[in-house]
């Protein structure tokens, strides 16, 4: 009896896989083996493509461009063309604006004002127009097709690239005329269409240029240069430096002139100095003699202080000498071989001892 239950139920078992394997072989499709065996297909999916989006799917450009030109009438249509389906209320415009703290409106102010200062050009050499350097701030009108020039100062350098507001429209171009330290530093601009209104920086190594540019149709300057009045002072400086200069070579040439034609051959410089520590302000640039006088050169110092005494010494001993001063010079109506100057007294004495080389020769002597 139980083993006819054990069959029963082998046989309900193999009937039913074999239903199942069936159903899985018709499932599977065609391609299954025969025979009732199920077999998986394990074959990899393709991977999926990516998806191209075309370019104009999300026009920012175009949401961008409809935004700076101002009122917000086309902001609705450039949002639909992306599905966002806002709606734009009528009049509504984007906001531009910041608000500023008192103290910004108070410097925003100053700094118009010192943009707005009256900076009158003059007419200057070669068809330039002159601005006054830090009075306002100079304007140079362009336009296209012509070529405008801004002239720094001579011997200035430029420390880098000008800073343009504009630099897609705006070309700004170095050059130089000139050579050495005396080379003149120009920039050529060129605008590249008519209404255009920016502002430039040029930092050089002794000073800042603050410019506004314009491009006017038809109109333009063609060279534009500076006036430095802060550089007066040091001119009159180098002037005077210079006009000094050329008084003491004249003087120089007028002493030697006053030794007489005759006697320019007889200059005799062949004096030794020996010189105390400390009395450097008595010690001699020069000393000379043209066979009757004796020269001695002092330092300009000499005019601010005390005159030293001159002792001579002569084959009776020590005599002091009284000598003529022009200008730096001591002048000594006779030759000597041996002198001393003094100056002061006791330890804090200072004294420079001056001595000839050679001997003077009876014809010297006698005069």
């Amino acid at each position: 009896m139980k083993r006819v239950r054990v069959l029963v139920l082998v046989a309900m078992g193999v009937s039913a896989f074999s239903g199942f394997a069936q159903d899985g072989a018709s499932s599977l499709g065609a391609g299954a083996p025969a025979g009732g065996a199920v077999v998986l297909n394990r074959t990899k999916a393709a991977p999926a493509k990516p998806e191209i989006v075309p370019a104009d799917k999300y026009p920012f450009a175009a949401i961008q461009k409809t935004l700076e030109q101002g009122p917000g009438a086309g902001i609705e249509s450039a949002a639909a063309s992306v599905g966002l389906g806002v709606k734009v209320p009528p009049g509504w415009e984007p906001s531009r604006d910041v608000a500023l703290s008192e103290t910004a409106r108070e410097a925003v102010a100053l700094s118009a004002k010192l943009s707005n200062e009256q900076n009158n050009p003059v007419p200057g050499p070669d068809g330039r127009v002159v601005y006054t350097f830090g009075v306002g701030q100079p304007t140079l009108v362009a336009t296209p097709l012509r070529v405008s020039s801004i002239e720094l100062q001579a011997g200035e350098k430029i420390l880098g690239e000008p800073q343009i507001g504009d630099s897609v429209r705006w070309v700004v171009t170095p050059i130089s005329s000139g050579s050495g330290d005396a080379a003149t530093p120009i920039l050529v601009v060129k605008p590249k269409m008519t209404g255009l209104d920016t502002t430039m920086i040029v930092a050089t190594d002794r000073r800042t240029y603050y410019l506004r540019l314009v491009s006017k149709p038809g109109e333009y300057v063609s060279r534009v240069a500076f006036l430095y009045p802060d550089d007066q002072p040091l001119q009159w400086k180098l002037f005077l430096e210079q006009q000094a200069k050329e008084h003491k070579d004249h003087v120089d040439a007028s002493r030697i002139s006053q030794t007489g034609n005759d006697a320019v051959d007889k200059l005799y410089f062949d004096y030794t100095l020996k010189v105390k520590s400390g009395a450097d302000s008595i010690r001699p640039l020069r000393v000379l003699d043209d066979g009757e006088k004796t020269y001695i050169e002092m330092p300009s110092v000499t005019a601010f202080q005390e005159l030293p005494t001159l002792v001579i010494e002569g084959p009776e001993g020590n005599e002091m000498v009284n000598f003529r001063v022009k200008g730096t010079t001591f002048v000594v109506d006779r030759l000597f071989v041996k002198a001393a100057l003094l100056l002061g007294v006791g330890k804090h004495q200072e004294f420079v001892e001056i001595e000839r080389k050679d001997a003077l020769t009876p014809h010297t002597e006698a005069k």
